[in-house]
C-alpha cells in the first residue's frame, strides 16, 4: 500500500462504494502520496453516500494540499454542489472550469453543470449551458427535463421534451420517466397516453420496472385505475415499488378495499416484505374501513419487521386505533413515541 498509490486509491474507492467511509477515510489517511485518483475517490464516497457537504469539504481541503482537480473531480464535485444546494459553490467551480480551459471539451462536465444549476434552481443559467454545449447527448436533455420537473414547471419540462426529440435525440428510460411525472402533476391524460404508446413501440417497458411504474403513477394520478392496473398487469417484474405506486394510488382516492386487496395480493402471491410505505398506506385503509382485525394482524408484521419505531409508520397506526374507535390502544401506543 505504502508502494502503490493506485491500489491505495482502489482501496479507498472500494470502502466508500461500501458504505464504510471511515475505513475509506482510514486507508486515505494512510497513503504516503494522495494523487487525484485518491482525492477523486475520497470525494466520490462520501457523494455515494449522501454526506455532499463533505465532499465539498475534501474538494477544498485537496486544493489546499496543492493537488488540481481534473474533470472527473469537477463533475463529482458539481454533483454535489447540486444536491447541497450550494448554488455560491457552484458557480465558483464553474468559473474554475471556465478558466481552466476544460469548457467545451467534454460533454459530462458540460452535462454536470445543467443538473447542478438545474438542482440549485436556476433553471435559465442551466438552460444556457445546454445551448452553448458543442455536443449534446441524450444525459445533456435529461438534466433539463428533470430540472423542469424538480422545480415544478411541468409545461416547461413537457415542452423541452418535445424540443430534444425535434432535434433527433431519441429519450432513454428517464426521459420518459420526467416527461410522465410532468403529465401526472399536470394530469395531461392525453399526453400521458401518448407517452406511453411511444414506450411500448422502443420496447423499454418490458424491460424497466421503473417506467413501468411512473406510469402506473401516471394513470393512477389521473384517476384511471383500469389503466394503471393493466399497465401493472403487463410488468414482467414488480418490486416493492411497483405494489406501493397501486396502493398508494387506491387509497389516495378513497378505494380502501382495494389497497388491501392489492397488499394481500402482494403478499400471497409474490412473498414480498411490506415497507414503511405500504404498511402507512394500508394502516390509513383499515382506518378509513373500520378494519380493525386486518389493522391488528398488520400491527402484528409492523413489529416483526421493526417498523413499529419508525415515526410515520407509528403515527399511522395511532391514527388508524383512533378511527377505529380503540381509544385505549391508540394512547398505549402514542405513548411508546420518544418525547
Amino acid at each position: 500500500l505504502a508502494k502503490n498509490a493506485h491500489l491505495g486509491s482502489s482501496l479507498v474507492c472500494m470502502y466508500a462504494k461500501c458504505g464504510d467511509l471511515v475505513k475509506a477515510e482510514q486507508v486515505f489517511n494512510e497513503l504516503p502520496t494522495k494523487n487525484v485518483v485518491a482525492w477523486n475517490a475520497r470525494i466520490t464516497g462520501c457523494i455515494q453516500c449522501g454526506q455532499a457537504s463533505d465532499a465539498i469539504k475534501c474538494f477544498k481541503k485537496m486544493k489546499e494540499s496543492g493537488i488540481s482537480p481534473d474533470v472527473v473531480t469537477f463533475t463529482c464535485i458539481l454533483k454535489a454542489c447540486g444536491i447541497a444546494g450550494s448554488l455560491s459553490c457552484g458557480k465558483h467551480i464553474h468559473d474554475e472550469i471556465l478558466n481552466g480551459g476544460y469548457w467545451g471539451k467534454d460533454v459530462m462536465l458540460g452535462n454536470a453543470l445543467i443538473d447542478m444549476y438545474a438542482k440549485c434552481d436556476n433553471l435559465s443559467k442551466a438552460r444556457e449551458i445546454l445551448d452553448e454545449l458543442p455536443i449534446q447527448n441524450v444525459v445533456s436533455w435529461n438534466g433539463m427535463v428533470g430540472g423542469y420537473v424538480q422545480q415544478g414547471k411541468h409545461i416547461e419540462a413537457l415542452g423541452c421534451f418535445e424540443e430534444m426529440k425535434n432535434k433527433g435525440f431519441s429519450p432513454d428510460p428517464i426521459t420518459f420517466s420526467c416527461a410522465l411525472a410532468a403529465c401526472a402533476s399536470l394530469k395531461e391524460l392525453r399526453k400521458g397516453k401518448e407517452i406511453h404508446d411511444e414506450i411500448v413501440n422502443t420496447g423499454l417497458l418490458e424491460k424497466n420496472v421503473i417506467l413501468g411504474t411512473t406510469l402506473i403513477d401516471t394513470y393512477a394520478k389521473c384517476g384511471l385505475f383500469l389503466e394503471a392496473k393493466d399497465v401493472f398487469d403487463e410488468l414482467l417484474v414488480k418490486d416493492i415499488v411497483s405494489w406501493n405506486a397501486l396502493i398508494t394510488a387506491y387509497v389516495e382516492y378513497g378505494l380502501n378495499e382495494e389497497c388491501l386487496s392489492c397488499m394481500k395480493e402482494m403478499q400471497l402471491q409474490h412473498s414480498l416484505s411490506l415497507d414503511d410505505v405500504t404498511f402507512i398506506c394500508c394502516a390509513k385503509a383499515c382506518g378509513n374501513l373500520g378494519a380493525v382485525e386486518t389493522g391488528q394482524h398488520m400491527h402484528v408484521q409492523i413489529t416483526k419487521q421493526g417498523f413499529e419505531t419508525n415515526h410515520f409508520v407509528g403515527s399511522s397506526l395511532v391514527d388508524m386505533y383512533a378511527k377505529c374507535g380503540l381509544l385505549l390502544e391508540a394512547q398505549m401506543l402514542f405513548d411508546l413515541f420518544p418525547s
